[in-house]
């Protein structure tokens, strides 16, 4: 995960450090579905709804700097596009069919929040990003299609 949650690092090899903590992992090795809970930190609206001020995000398949459009998915192909999700979440669950490209996902917090997050390449051409407000452990389930679906569960004490 990349953008300003993070500081808007260039993901590039020479930044492997600093995205050690901010990775994605397979919840079931081989499934091609990433998890990982985060500390989204607080972009509260000023009234302005200025999408631009808000927590932005994308996802990287590998560090291979901005340009490797190939590599990046998120809210639209357009690079600087902003989709606010703020209010698209249902139960505190956020569902969409992301695009490879470089739209970001932007959403206003007024305090630090965790948030888990699933990524779903087990399509290559129809990536899906799952966010679920809170810390989960995601576990993975084969749905009726037969593809993996993620499952939260209470993180164990």
């Amino acid at each position: 995960i990349v953008g300003s949650l993070n500081g808007w690092v260039e993901p590039s090899e020479a930044s492997l450090a600093h995205y050690a903590d901010w990775k994605l992992e397979e919840p079931v090795i081989g499934s091609n579905v990433y998890a990982a809970t985060f500390l989204f930190p607080a972009a509260p609206d000023d009234g302005s709804h200025n999408v631009d001020n808000s927590s932005q995000f994308r996802f990287f398949t590998e560090l291979g700097g901005w340009d490797t459009t190939d590599v990046q998915f998120g809210s639209n192909s357009a690079n600087f596009f902003i989709l606010d999700i703020t209010n698209d979440f249902v139960d505190g669950i956020f569902n969409f069919d992301a695009i490879w490209g470089q739209g970001n996902f932007g959403i206003f917090l007024d305090e630090d929040t965790y948030m888990t997050v699933v990524c779903d390449l087990q399509t290559h051409n129809k990536p899906k990003v799952t966010i679920k407000k809170g810390q989960w452990d995601v576990n993975l389930e084969v749905d009726e299609a037969g593809l993996w679906a993620p499952v939260f569960n209470e993180p164990a004490e």
